[in-house]
């Protein structure tokens, strides 16, 4: 048996482990956007519905000098 022969098998296992590796990378990525996506839904569901504007005009304040300093 010579290497020509198990070729095409490597190859069509790399590409199934490449696809694999995506999705993988993929589903991670959607679940951790998940999670810190519900994070700040309890965050907000944690502040008081009357210093939510005081909570948002600290956070615009923040971010502005965040995206300056950049």
């Amino acid at each position: 048996m010579t290497i020509d022969i198990l070729e095409p098998e490597r190859h069509a296992a790399t590409t199934q482990d490449v696809v694999w590796r995506r999705l993988f990378i993929e589903r991670n990525k959607m679940e951790r956007f998940r999670m810190e996506r519900d994070a700040v839904h309890v965050t907000m569901d944690s502040i008081p519905y009357g210093l939510r504007p005081e909570y948002y005009r600290r956070r615009r304040e923040r971010l502005k000098k965040y995206f300056e300093d950049e």
